[in-house]
């Protein structure tokens, strides 16, 4: 049984693992395996953990922690309505089966042939990173927010900042969208979160038919709050 020396010893390195992990997935958006896996190799091997399986014990326990992060994620998303379960229900057979193939694959490898594979697949996500292009992205391949407001709600709250805020733009991709499914555009109303305050954007959406705007208040203090607030006002006096 490992004495209390080497379990306090442990419990530092992994922690200390995994906030570094956290941190790094959380700034530029990889996947926590990917700095797991090769932290694991080199802590266990420190700690005298070693062996022929030392891979496999690695990919297993990093698989391990995101089972958990993985499904509290799921639940947590869920609460705010933004799972698209229909999608998951899609993919779950292939990922299923593309996880029972993995283990299969990964048990039959050497430690020596894991490594190799796993180094290859960091160099090939180091370069995503370095020289990726916007086009070689899935997201426009999803269903992005109008869709799923066309299939299953009654409005579209678009982001300011994220989506561009122009009053003709908005309305055509509202058409195209109901037109695609069979939908009365005028039955979904758009509602602009987060709109800049400016009298010509605002008057202009307004034009295009686009339902109504909401501005965004700072965290900030009572008097710079209200005097953010008297400057909405003025906008809106202005229309």
């Amino acid at each position: 049984m490992p004495d209390t020396m080497l379990l306090i010893q442990m419990f530092v390195l992994l922690t200390v693992i995994g906030g570094f992990a956290g941190v790094l997935a959380g700034l530029l958006g990889v996947g926590g395996g990917i700095v797991l896996v090769p932290a694991f190799f080199y802590a266990f091997q420190t700690l005298g953990y070693d062996g022929p399986q030392l891979m496999q014990m690695c990919l297993a326990t990093s698989l391990a922690t995101i089972i958990v992060t993985s499904m509290r994620s799921v639940l947590s998303h869920n609460r705010k309505g933004a799972v698209d379960w229909g999608i998951l229900r899609t993919w779950a057979p292939g990922i299923a089966i593309g996880a029972v193939l993995g283990v299969l694959a990964a048990a039959s490898l050497r430690s020596v042939t894991l490594q190799a594979l796993f180094g290859v697949l960091g160099i090939v996500i180091g370069l995503y990173l370095g020289f990726g292009r916007a086009h070689w992205r899935l997201g426009d391949a999803m269903p992005g927010g109008l869709r799923r407001a066309v299939a299953y709600g009654d409005g579209w709250i678009p982001i300011g900042g994220r989506t561009a805020v122009d009053g003709r733009g908005l309305s055509d991709l509202r058409a195209e969208a109901c037109g695609e499914a069979g939908r009365d555009p005028a039955s979904l109303e758009i509602s602009i979160y987060y709109a800049p305050p400016d009298v010509g954007i605002i008057a202009d959406l307004a034009e295009h038919g686009i339902e109504r705007v909401a501005f965004g208040v700072p965290s900030e203090g009572r008097d710079a709050v209200l005097q953010v607030l008297d400057g909405y006002a003025e906008v809106m006096a202005s229309l």
